[in-house]
């Protein structure tokens, strides 16, 4: 386990006790300190337990630069990974070995997490299989970082480590590089405690974190010749699901749609027909957000060739339509425009 802290004094506690709480107990439990000017320290030294083993960046580096210490440290055969504000479920270790163990052709897997803190709990779910996690980075990550185990030697022999040029988003970039030569896979069950706060990395970094995912996606969408600076932008605001419920917004969005589709039957970029699959159910759910525009969306989703690719359920077209025929407003109060 590789746990890296930096002034987390208020939450590691609980964090530590967690991983020394596990069902399976055969680890070592690397904790970097990043140099904290907190009660981080002493709080780790209060554990009296054989499996922790300390270290000291001495002053503060960062935290790509504690994670790459602590993948070069590290002697297991698996180095799993959790941040020192959350909570792994007790049987976490057991049910990622067992996986691994089984799955030999996978080198890093993640798995779901339930968010807390925020006063309402939610399951966060991702794609199990590795055509549909690559498919899925073209937008976003598909692995939640405090979740993930990975095998260790394959990344060591490939000299794979986190690249400090794309700060807060290190584990995006990590796992669009590393999907070209190792498998990635999650476990469809919730497994970590992912603790919302307002102190959290993500909350405070989030602007860095948009700058540096950005540069990740440009990357896919020049392999795909589709990269300009007015698309790139586009592109962004999909992936961050930032949408508007009007008719213009959604022929954008689906004539953007539907060049991915075709640039990567020409490129062959990402492995069909899951990539049409996630292009569909991207289309999907910006129509459902757009229900305020009335019965007209539910026959503007159907008639996108979008479709053709991937369709809601019966469950999900029911509720589709009892929306539009409401005329409910979509999440987050998006303005509705004819």
């Amino acid at each position: 386990m590789l746990l890296p802290v930096y002034n987390g004094a208020t939450y590691l506690g609980e964090a530590i006790r967690s991983i020394l709480g596990q069902t399976f107990t055969d680890f070592e439990f690397l904790i970097i300190d990043d140099g904290s000017t907190d009660e981080s320290v002493a709080i780790i030294q209060e554990f009296h337990d054989p499996r922790i083993r300390l270290f000291h960046n001495g002053t503060n580096l960062g935290l790509v630069a504690s994670l790459n210490r602590g993948l070069k440290l590290a002697r297991g055969e698996y180095i799993a990974r959790m941040d020192a504000d959350d909570i792994s479920l007790p049987h976490r270790l057991e049910r990622q070995i067992t996986f691994m163990d089984s799955a030999t052709d996978i080198g890093v897997s993640g798995a779901w997490m339930e968010s807390f803190g925020s006063g309402l709990s939610t399951v966060w779910s991702s794609p199990l299989r590795h055509e549909e996690i690559v498919c899925k980075l073209l937008f976003e990550s598909a692995l939640f970082h405090p979740t993930v185990i990975i095998r260790r030697l394959p990344f060591q022999n490939l000299g794979l480590f986190y690249d400090p040029e794309f700060p807060h988003a290190e584990d995006y970039e990590l796992w669009c590089r590393c999907s070209y030569q190792i498998r990635l896979a999650n476990i469809g069950e919730v497994l970590l405690r992912y603790r919302l706060h307002a102190q959290s990395l993500g909350q405070q970094q989030r602007e860095g974190m948009f700058c540096s995912a950005s540069h990740v996606r440009r990357r896919w969408l020049i392999q795909l010749a589709l990269d300009n600076s007015q698309t790139d932008t586009f592109h962004d605001a999909l992936s961050q699901w930032k949408m508007e419920a009007s008719y213009s917004f959604l022929f954008k969005a689906e004539f953007w749609l539907l060049q991915l589709v075709e640039a990567n039957a020409s490129k062959q970029v990402f492995p069909e027909p899951f990539f049409s699959r996630e292009v569909a159910e991207r289309w999907a759910t910006l129509c459902r957000h757009a229900t305020c525009l009335g019965l007209g969306i539910v026959q503007y989703y159907r008639r996108s060739p979008l479709c053709a690719y991937g369709k809601l359920s019966l469950y999900e077209m029911t509720v589709f339509l009892l929306q539009a025929l409401l005329q409910r407003e979509p999440p987050g109060n998006i303005a509705c425009r004819k």
